[in-house]
């Protein structure tokens, strides 16, 4: 049967092979580099014809004829690795030629991959390094502006998904900050760049809410959309964006009662003591991992955490120490400054992480990437029904009797908080944290209204912090009526 899941670079590639009368595979010597990145580019499954693509690809990019290919990877730092893989053309080779195409600058991506002088490839190579480093620049830029109007609108958080809109937002940027703010948030978000009289958006999803779908039902409002499931990108006229905010919430509050939730899901629970190279490369057959085929996730549970370590140049990333049973282990957590992270050495956590084998100075080391860390023992299912309950609550949502006799704080719950936290000098960090350090379970909903009756009654300040949130206690005269809280009324 044809192969229908082949990327545009690979529709070329196969009529390349048409136009030659040649087989697929020795027309992969000639073009494998170049339709191995972009196949990997697009994000389409690594299944069928497009996992013999890229594994024919990976294995000749480090002999690559391209010169400007040769000069891209060597400005990255990439020639100097004993392989190359899936990962580090997606998240090192690609964004730097993507980022020409965002920034304006397409041309000199081609001009790169056409070069065939050296000296004008490195320049070319080096040009399109800077224009990187310039679109993550554009990408904090916009992210402190959403941090902004989250701080002056915390309505938002609690919507079913997020929408904002931004003048002057680069359009081309937008997407990859949606990725980040879907990550942080765990739920489906939509950028729009206003510019003038017209407004593009873009947007990222989260499994079991369709993006595409939720846009399309919007369709009056827009001059043009497309995308698929868990990506999605439109225009329109400026004047149409709080119609179609309107509309999207309204469609999404209709169908789905209780929004899908971001995961990540675990192929297997193991120990440090079976971290071990020799395992570890056994995974290698199961290569070129990537969408449709990801790398094995695995669960380490209940490891300590012993150090925390800033990486990286502006400290944007973490090395984390980690401790069970007497084996200790190193595990990176990409992306994750130390201002936001929201442990502290001493913590017990689970973690959930890609395992693999790395080469150091021509030794094999064993390299843990952290895909998501939990409180050790937490129930994710009771948290995160918390959290669907409290954002209702938030939204002026009805709530079953059910719900309301297990959510609402009684005057206990409330003072073993505000005991734990004189005891503890406040709190800064997630609150699922605080829900788990408690003397006693309290749960996320339960502890999130409870702080706001503190808050309502001049008990503490509860305000958003890098970490999460930031609770300190307020001097207090005399002793406080808590029957006198509207919130506990309403409730």
């Amino acid at each position: 049967a044809p192969f229908r899941h082949l990327a545009g670079v690979g529709v070329v590639f196969k009529l390349i092979c048409a136009l030659e009368g040649a087989d697929g595979l020795e027309m992969l010597e000639y073009y494998g580099d170049l339709v191995c990145i972009g196949t990997i580019a697009d994000v389409v499954p690594l299944t069928g014809e497009n996992r013999t693509i890229v594994r024919y690809g990976l294995e000749r990019l480090p002999f690559t004829d391209n010169t400007g290919l040769r000069a891209l990877l060597q400005v990255s730092g990439l020639l100097e690795k004993p392989r190359i893989t899936c990962e580090n053309v997606g998240f090192i080779l690609a964004p730097r030629i993507n980022a020409a195409g965002r920034l304006g600058f397409t041309q000199k991506a081609v001009d790169l991959l056409l070069s065939e002088d050296e000296e004008e490839a490195l320049a070319l190579a080096g040009q399109i390094t800077e224009q990187n480093r310039a679109r993550r620049g554009l990408e904090a830029k916009i992210l402190k502006d959403i941090s902004a109007e989250l701080a002056r609108r915390p309505q938002i958080l609690y919507e079913r998904l997020m929408v904002l809109a931004g003048e002057g937002w680069h359009h081309g940027i937008i997407g990859i900050v949606c990725s980040k703010l879907v990550e942080r948030y765990a739920k489906p978000c939509l950028l729009i760049s206003i510019d003038g009289e017209e407004a593009r958006g873009s947007g990222r999803s989260v499994e079991g809410f369709s993006l595409v779908d939720a846009v399309a039902q919007c369709a009056g409002h827009l001059t043009r959309y497309g995308g698929h499931p868990l990506a999605a990108g439109f225009s329109m006229e400026a004047a149409q964006f709080p119609a179609f905010c309107e509309q999207l919430l309204a469609d999404a509050k209709r169908d789905h009662d209780r929004m899908p939730v971001m995961a990540v899901r675990i192929d297997r629970i193991i120990t440090p003591a079976e971290l071990s190279v020799d395992r570890l490369k056994k995974l290698s057959i199961l290569e070129p991992f990537g969408t449709g085929n990801e790398a094995p996730v695995f669960a380490l549970l209940g490891v300590k955490i012993e150090g925390i370590y800033p990486m990286g140049s502006d400290g944007g990333h973490l090395r984390l120490r980690l401790v069970q049973n007497g084996r200790s282990f190193f595990a990176v957590y990409f992306g994750m400054a130390r201002e936001r992270f929201p442990y502290e050495v001493g913590d017990t956590v689970d973690v959930a992480a890609n395992c693999d084998v790395d080469i150091y100075n021509g030794e094999e080391r064993i390299s843990v990437k952290v895909r998501s860390i939990r409180p050790s023992g937490l129930e994710e299912d009771i948290l995160f029904d918390g959290v669907q309950q409290y954002d209702r609550y938030q939204r002026g949502e009805d709530w079953t009797e059910e719900a309301r006799r297990r959510h609402t704080p009684s005057r206990d719950d409330i003072a073993l908080i505000y005991r734990w936290l004189r005891g503890h000098n406040g709190f800064c960090g997630d609150l699922e944290i605080l829900s788990c350090r408690l003397p006693r379970q309290i749960g996320y909903c339960k502890l999130r209204l409870a702080l706001d009756v503190m808050n309502e009654m001049g008990l503490a300040s509860c305000r958003p912090a890098k970490s999460g949130v930031a609770v300190t206690l307020c001097a207090v005269d005399g002793k406080v009526d808590l029957s006198q809280s509207k919130i506990l009324q309403s409730l």
